[in-house]
């Protein structure tokens, strides 16, 4: 997976090979083929991100003092600047695969969605859309080297945790 990853940062969805991902792993072709059936596969498999429990939950869940806004910020950035760089991977095959841009929308909106809870705040959908669209503008800023976000500065987490508390709160300011 650190191979498909580093393979998918640099080159992209198109650019990626199988043979390129076994040449970095040290592995013969027919293993990551036999393993992985072919490249949709491997590449949606290689861009899962490692967020998991560490930003499960609603807005108000976890320890007292860190609500989901500042998980998902943290979690997210930590994925942006792994080695091998997973938000990066993702963020590359969704510019040159439009099913890989598929699989990022909805992997961020399912995982905001979550956040939000069984409650039903008003204005849903579009709350949700809006939080998305931030997470891939940031992802897209990053990409291009801004300054602050490649690497993050150490006030992005806090402040990218702050401003999805503000989208993700109810009522709405």
């Amino acid at each position: 997976m650190d191979a498909a990853r580093q393979e998918l940062a640099r080159h992209g969805y198109d650019g990626m090979t199988l043979r390129g991902v076994a040449r970095r792993a040290q592995v013969d072709t027919r293993l990551v083929s036999h393993y992985f059936a072919g490249k949709d596969r491997l590449c949606a498999e290689a861009v899962r991100l490692p967020c998991g429990t560490a930003v499960s939950g609603p807005p108000d869940a976890g320890e007292p003092g860190t609500p989901a806004g500042p998980r998902i910020a943290q979690a997210l950035l930590r994925s942006w600047t792994a080695d091998p760089p997973v938000g990066r991977a993702l963020v590359a095959a969704a510019l040159t695969h439009e099913r890989s841009g598929a699989l990022l929308r909805s992997f961020l909106t399912g995982l905001v969605d979550e956040l939000l809870g069984p409650a039903q705040p008003r204005h849903r959908e579009p709350r949700v859309a809006m939080t998305v669209s931030h997470l891939l503008g940031l992802a897209l800023l990053s990409c291009a080297g801004a300054e602050l976000l490649d690497p993050p500065a150490p006030l992005v987490p806090g402040a990218l945790g702050d401003y999805l508390l503000v989208l993700l709160r109810e009522p709405l300011p």
